[in-house]
């Protein structure tokens, strides 16, 4: 349900028909739900099973500018031009976040990106292991730095308390989801 949130909330808060890059799509449902809100995505995964699935279960109308297509978060190369972009719960999974957020920011003027929050969702647990998949959790402070080190300024911020909560302004909770704008 988190996930669906962050969508639902996305596709909200981004101008209405909005050109969309939904960077690690993953099975489609996501890049389906800004579909039917009005907006243009482009779903791109590094998985082309999940691409195939997501072509089946969950194709989009105008596909010819819309679509699914195959993205390497770690080099991910040009992304063509859009009014936004959604990264969620991707940047934690890549050792070196700074490429994608880059190539982001040349692509769109607007990025809505979720992390988990370090001071909520420790990276290592209690018992010395690490959240599998991760290569690290970030507090509000370091998503700041990272976003404003890619060229990207944070306008608004907002959480997530649990694995099923809904999106709200000013939450430090488990997921945090930074609304950036192309720095000048």
């Amino acid at each position: 349900r988190d996930h669906v949130a962050r969508y639902e909330f996305a596709a909200r808060v981004l101008p209405e028909g909005s050109r969309v890059i939904d960077f690690a799509c993953g099975v489609g449902y996501g890049t389906r739900i800004l579909a039917d809100a009005g907006h243009t995505p482009r779903g791109f995964d590094i998985d082309n099973e999940a691409l195939a699935y997501a072509r089946k279960h969950y194709p989009l109308v105008r596909a010819v500018e819309s679509g699914f297509r195959a993205g390497n978060g770690n080099a991910p190369g040009e992304l063509g031009e859009a009014d936004a972009a959604v990264c969620f719960e991707t940047i934690e999974h890549l050792e070196d976040p700074r490429a994608l957020l880059k190539a982001l920011r040349t692509s769109a003027p607007l990025l809505v990106a979720s992390v988990p929050n370090e001071s909520v969702y420790p990276f290592f647990r209690e018992d010395g292991t690490r959240v599998a998949f991760h290569h690290r959790h970030y507090t509000k402070f370091e998503f700041n730095a990272l976003l404003r080190e890619c060229g990207w300024c944070v306008t608004e911020w907002h959480g997530q308390e649990g694995d099923d909560s809904e999106v709200e302004a000013n939450v430090n909770g488990r997921t945090l989801i930074a609304v950036a704008q192309r720095d000048a």
